[in-house]
């Protein structure tokens, strides 16, 4: 049995404690670091004013898993806030989304929701029905919990007409555009078709509510077309003012010389304005009072009208 030599064996004892002495530096090292990237976590958590130590302590216990590099981001900061408000539904909401981002977005809503109604009830003078409703279709329009002035502009033109307002919104895609639409409406007639992929808003006003015969020469009036797509010419038929017969005296042919009318529609807000002869009275046997023009639009298989009434006067 040969002996080996006393330097191999040496040697190999040296090796054999190097390796035992890296491993123990190593481990210790990691220790120390992982000890100060805790310390570190949880002081952070605390710098956030939520909370007391030992409840840190069982987040970072519980979530340390999530941490980039020993720290938490932003992300995992605000699931910390909502665990602080309630463990058990942050956890539950993590629990079903298994995304954290997910499961903030859910949370956020949970908390802010109330915030809003409570805020359109308080500064819009909206009814808890109303300020919920309204809440579920434009939430997106809130900042955090609150609503600002325009919202609020557009809310309370959501509370006259909710189903003008959305097509509105949803077609010019601004809510400064949409409030200044429907702010010119006051005074309009207006009527909408909304049906698969075609949405077409159509408002009519003249530029009075009164004329008199021999004094007023003529009716200015302004049509909007409101459409969510390009179409190509749209037929436009104008009537009114009725005679003693109930027939319409201004029709197409009086007002352009041609029955026929078409006019491009763009997506967006199109406008036209015509000036309207107004029927010489006795001539035509227009009688005072109450009167009206209406417009409707052809396109395809879609026919829309609006009336727009006024009062008249055949004067002395």
């Amino acid at each position: 049995m040969e002996v080996m030599p006393n330097k191999a064996i040496i040697l190999i004892i040296v090796i054999i404690a190097l390796i035992s002495a890296f491993s123990t530096y190593q481990y210790y090292f990691n220790r120390t670091g992982e000890d100060t990237s805790r310390s570190e976590r949880i002081s952070l958590l605390m710098s956030l004013n939520l909370t007391d130590y030992e409840t840190a302590i069982l987040f970072d216990n519980k979530y340390s898993h999530l941490a980039a590099n020993g720290k938490y981001n932003t992300t995992v900061l605000e699931f910390f806030q909502y665990w602080c408000l309630n463990q058990s539904l942050a956890e539950e909401y993590l629990t079903i989304f298994k995304d954290l981002k997910e499961a903030n977005a859910c949370l956020s809503e949970y908390y802010e929701k109330p915030k809003r109604i409570s805020f359109l009830i308080e500064h819009a003078n909206a009814t808890e029905l109303e300020a919920i409703v309204f809440d579920n279709e434009f939430n997106y329009l809130a900042m955090g919990s609150e609503y600002n002035h325009t919202v609020l502009e557009f809310f309370q033109h959501w509370r006259t007409n909710s189903s003008l307002a959305f097509s509105c919104l949803s077609i010019l895609q601004n809510i400064e555009e949409a409030n200044k639409y429907l702010s010119g409406l006051e005074k309009a007639a207006t009527n909408i078709f909304s049906r698969d992929d075609l949405t077409i808003i159509l408002s009519i006003f003249t530029d009075k509510e009164e004329y008199v015969a021999n004094v007023d020469k003529n009716v200015n009036l302004t049509i909007l077309i409101l459409s969510n797509k390009n179409l190509e010419n749209v037929a436009i038929d104008i009537s009114g003012f009725k005679n003693r017969f109930n027939k319409h005296v201004v029709n197409n042919k009086w007002i352009f010389n041609t029955q026929v009318w078409q006019v491009s529609v763009n997506r967006g807000l199109n406008t036209e304005s015509i000036n309207i002869d107004i029927p010489c009275s006795p001539c035509y046997g227009i009688q005072s009072g109450l009167n009206n023009l209406t417009c409707r639009i052809k396109y395809d298989n879609l026919s829309l009208s609006v009336t727009k009434t006024f009062m008249f006067k055949s004067g002395s």
